[in-house]
């Protein structure tokens, strides 16, 4: 059986794509790669973001340092085509389970962020938020390590690829079971996270248009509603960013599994659905890699830090060379 990619006028088209969009993608991975590294610096080392909001960051951060460097890796085979049929199926199963795995960390990271925000803000005395902070934290971690390993396991199997394209991962055949596998995933990793996020925002969202403490001057009232509106702004931006970001992906393996067709034959629908379903697949996989920017978009606190970290770096450089220069003088 023949299994050609693209054919006829897409034969040419499709191998290119794959190659030009993995060489622009190494160096945003490394850069992504990079940032993530320094951030995750800025959470060990700075008292400031030893919380339990920065704690579940720091575990996310964790993970979208292993999915850039994998990503890194899959993207240089890809752009030199530097694999076989065997190197092919490894490295689609292998890169796919854990991208999947970091991203289902990280949505179920951002749920127990949004639930510890809720908390934080709407019921701060409460003895099972004092409780949670204590003892549950780290076993939450736990758990939501052991649940997206233990999802994402059916991309260790289900994936295949093609002896005449090893770029090209696939599903020969969508079986029930495949079908049964994207509804549940989709539903595990985008839908229930979305509504949860949703929820808990919406919360917070409500909370801070009703709440107006007593006895306050109209300048300081004036001042905090000021407040409220750019930290509600802030929590819209933020979920708003991750749904959209997060869709496409869930959108195709949806419509892949009620209707039965793999990706090879989608893409033989012609150009559109080719790079429909090439760029849904792409942005949901680069995902770990903008969360950097995300955080540094959204977040005062980390961007300030982020900053002096830079400058401290610069000045690091700026005293090696000067030493560099002095001895080579002496």
């Amino acid at each position: 059986m023949n299994y050609s990619f693209c054919p006829n006028i897409l034969s040419g088209f499709c191998p290119q794509l794959y190659q030009y969009s993995s060489l622009a993608a190494i160096p945003f991975s490394a850069l992504g790669l990079s940032i993530n590294i320094m951030l995750l610096y800025l959470f060990l080392t700075d008292a400031f973001f030893q919380t339990t909001i920065y704690y579940f960051i720091r575990f996310t951060i964790i993970w979208d340092i292993t999915s850039s460097l994998v990503s890194l890796v899959v993207y240089s085979f890809m752009a030199w085509h530097n694999f076989n049929y065997l190197g092919g199926v490894l490295l689609c199963r292998f890169g796919h389970y854990f991208v999947f795995m970091s991203y289902g960390i990280s949505v179920m990271s951002l749920c127990m962020v949004a639930m510890d925000r809720y908390f934080a803000i709407l019921k701060p005395f409460s003895v099972r938020y004092q409780k949670f902070q204590r003892l549950y934290v780290r076993k939450c971690q736990y758990i939501i390590l052991f649940f997206s390993a233990c999802v994402c396991i059916p991309y260790l199997t289900m994936f295949v690829v093609y002896p005449e394209d090893p770029l090209l991962c696939d599903h020969q055949i969508i079986t029930p079971a495949v079908s049964a596998f994207f509804i549940l995933i989709t539903l595990l990793f985008y839908v229930f996270p979305c509504i949860i996020i949703t929820f808990f925002y919406w919360k917070i969202i409500s909370y801070f248009r009703q709440y107006v403490r007593p006895g306050q001057l109209e300048p300081v009232v004036q001042e905090e509603n000021t407040k409220k509106k750019k930290f509600i702004k802030r929590l819209i931006y933020i979920s708003t960013c991750y749904l959209i970001l997060s869709w496409p992906y869930f959108a195709i393996i949806c419509a892949i599994g009620m209707s039965k067709l793999n990706i090879l034959q989608i893409r033989r629908l012609g150009v559109v659905y080719n790079l429909l379903t090439f760029f849904a697949v792409v942005i949901t996989i680069n995902i770990t890699i903008m969360n950097p920017f995300i955080l540094l978009q959204f977040d005062n606190n980390i961007r300030e830090k982020f900053k002096q970290l830079l400058l401290k770096m610069c000045n690091i450089r700026k005293r090696w060379r000067l030493l560099k220069v002095q001895s080579s003088i002496n």
